[in-house]
């Protein structure tokens, strides 16, 4: 139909440009501006929602987050000063020549290592997923990995639940005893082989994803670790599973009971009940010492339904206290 049409000279040429100016138009309407009215429209929402809720509140946590908001004018994930030091454009991206593949030399100590990503990324992409990882690690970040009170042992073994560009497990790779990556999507495979290349005999990739099921492409790690058949090692997991982590934690049980000296960085900001049930977990496990990353993190997800009161921490720490149970 549309290659008959074009054959008429005049009018056939002005249908198709009509047509696909038209069907522009729809896209962006529907796809871009209606997306970001109804983004726009809900972080209004809960702007004005946490200022009459919470006004009033003795949380400086919280009136801290509200003063913050006020500054900025405008509601973020991250309504904290600490974000604006960072800009995409500023991170540089080189190509490894060797291989082909892009990476940046991303800070651990005094070093820089190589965090190797995706070969067909482009350098924005690559520029904006690192600039957020350097948000979310920011010392000051609810969205940090590591706590004082929580730190990862010298000589555990790491599970690394949710690993994408590895960035946590390399900031530790030289402390741990082992690390065992989990990452379930393929498009990471080679860039974390590649990262992590200088210690491949500590550093075991998981080609599944964290689950309390055991099959096709999940697995539960009370399956995984009865496989290690190991005894008294301390052990130190760290989960950011895209809101999987209550069902991965119901998978973990056995091995909860089991093992002696064992600490836990769990986000619980994928969903907003998320903290609430990960806490009662912990605490219905037996003798745990439970904290929370500094400060609220606020989503305001497209294809979630949003609720009240919209703050998350960004992460739950627990560690056991008690040995092992009879």
């Amino acid at each position: 139909m549309r290659q008959t049409i074009k054959n008429i000279p005049i009018i056939g040429k002005l249908f198709i440009i009509i047509y696909e100016a038209v069907f522009k138009a729809c896209h962006y309407v529907k796809h871009v501006w209606l997306r970001d009215y109804i983004k726009k429209s809900r972080w209004n929402r809960i702007d004005r929602e946490l200022k009459q809720e919470f006004s009033g509140s003795g949380d400086p946590e919280i009136q801290e987050l509200l003063r913050n908001i006020q500054a900025q004018g405008e509601v973020k994930v991250f309504n904290y000063p600490f974000a604006d030091k960072y800009h995409a454009e500023n991170v540089k991206v080189y190509h490894d020549e060797a291989n082909g593949y892009p990476y940046v030399l991303h800070a651990v100590g005094e070093q820089r290592e190589k965090l190797y990503f995706p070969e067909k990324w482009s350098t924005e992409q690559i520029q904006d997923a690192y600039n957020n990882l350097l948000i979310e690690q920011d010392v000051e970040s609810p969205h940090l990995y590591v706590h004082k009170d929580y730190p990862v042992p010298e000589n555990a073994l790491v599970f690394d639940c949710g690993v994408a560009e590895g960035n946590f497990s390399l900031s530790i790779v030289k402390q741990a005893k082992h690390v065992y990556l989990f990452e379930g999507d393929q498009e990471w495979h080679e860039p974390l082989r590649l990262t992590f290349d200088r210690w491949k005999d500590k550093v075991t990739l998981v080609s599944s994803y964290i689950s309390d099921v055991n099959e096709g492409n999940y697995i539960f790690l009370d399956a995984f670790f009865d496989k290690l058949n190991i005894q008294n090692e301390k052990l130190y997991v760290k989960m950011d599973i895209e809101g999987y982590e209550e069902q991965a934690l119901q998978g973990f049980r056995k091995t909860l009971k089991q093992v002696k000296e064992i600490t836990m960085a769990v986000c619980s900001y994928h969903k907003q009940e998320s903290e609430e049930n990960i806490r009662r977990f912990f605490k219905e496990e037996g003798d745990y010492q439970i904290g929370n990353s500094k400060g609220y993190m606020i989503l305001n997800n497209f294809c979630e339904e949003i609720s009240f009161p919209y703050i998350r921490r960004g992460l739950l720490f627990a560690k056991k206290l008690s040995g092992c149970e009879a």
